[in-house]
């Protein structure tokens, strides 16, 4: 009987003691597996990461490089536009300083031409005609009429030929040069116009280039013109000073003064628009000042390099 109890208690620890290591073992194994499971689940994740930063690091350098690209093909398409445009700029130019010089040669031609041909044929016209009033010749008094007013006819003739030929080329400015023909312009401009002329100069002890010369001389007539149909002033100063690089010009009237800017922008005044072409020609700056209902002052600094190269 003891034998059978001391068994069964035997039996019954027995088991116990494999359920608990049953109980062990799978508990053991579940661990394993939940530990496995979150390893993975981190490479997993952390591999999900590296692709992530390498496709986000491929991302911004194709983005960089696709902008750097664009970038590089603008500025590339910007200097050939502004490679163009100079090579058109200096074409313009070239163009215009070819026709500037052309009229300036062709307008002292005609200058000459008039005064030296035409001129000269109506002159020995009326001296012969003058001749004849010497003569003791039996003329009416209606024939001695036609002959002094055809003697009037020859010396308006005469004036009006000297006036074109001068406005055309003054003999002045090519025998004498700039600053007697300015003062011989003004002097016709204030006797005609009534408008008071204040002209000084500085350091032209010696003349310039002929061209240079035609060159201010048009644009200071251009303005002295403008200021006489349009300013209605009373009194302009004009000064011309030769500094050392450059040669400056100024001249300021009291006149009732003008939208500068509103005729720059509507590319009004087709003297405005010569004297700036004369300014670009000969490579200087023009700086006008200008309002309604004050005068007017207009600044010209023209580079003496300029003048010398294109003498």
């Amino acid at each position: 009987m003891r034998t059978i109890i001391l068994l069964s208690l035997f039996l019954t620890l027995n088991n116990s003691i494999k359920s608990n290591i049953d109980t062990v073992q799978q508990a053991d194994t579940k661990n394993f597996d939940i530990s496995y499971f979150n390893k993975q689940k981190d490479l997993w994740q952390k591999q999900i990461d590296e692709e992530n930063r390498d496709r986000n690091i491929f991302t911004v350098f194709a983005v960089l490089l696709t902008a750097t690209f664009f970038l590089l093909y603008n500025r590339h398409q910007l200097r050939q536009y502004n490679k163009f445009q100079s090579k058109i700029n200096q074409q313009q130019n070239e163009l215009f300083t070819a026709i500037i010089s052309i009229q300036d040669k062709e307008r002292k031609r005609i200058a000459e031409d008039l005064h030296d041909g035409l001129g000269s044929i109506l002159s020995a016209a009326k001296l012969k005609l003058a001749r004849m009033e010497e003569e003791d010749l039996l003329l009416t008094e209606e024939q001695k009429n036609k002959y002094f007013s055809t003697l009037s006819l020859l010396d308006n003739a005469i004036e009006e030929l000297r006036n074109i030929s001068h406005n055309i080329m003054p003999a002045t400015l090519s025998k004498l040069g700039l600053i007697s023909g300015l003062k011989n312009l003004f002097d016709n401009i204030a006797s005609h116009s009534g408008l008071s002329i204040n002209f000084s100069t500085h350091n032209f002890n010696e003349r310039i280039n002929e061209s240079a010369e035609i060159g201010i001389y048009r644009i200071i007539l251009e303005l002295t013109n403008n200021i006489v149909k349009h300013a209605q002033a009373r009194e302009v100063t004009i000064q011309l000073i030769k500094y050392p690089d450059y040669i400056n010009i100024t001249m300021e009237d009291d006149g009732k003064g003008f939208n500068y800017k509103k005729i720059k922008s509507k590319n009004k005044g087709i003297g405005l628009s010569n004297i700036s072409s004369r300014v670009d020609y000969m490579k200087g700056k023009l700086h006008i000042d200008a309002a309604e209902g004050r005068g007017t002052t207009v600044i010209i600094d023209i580079p003496l390099k300029e003048i010398s190269e294109n003498g």
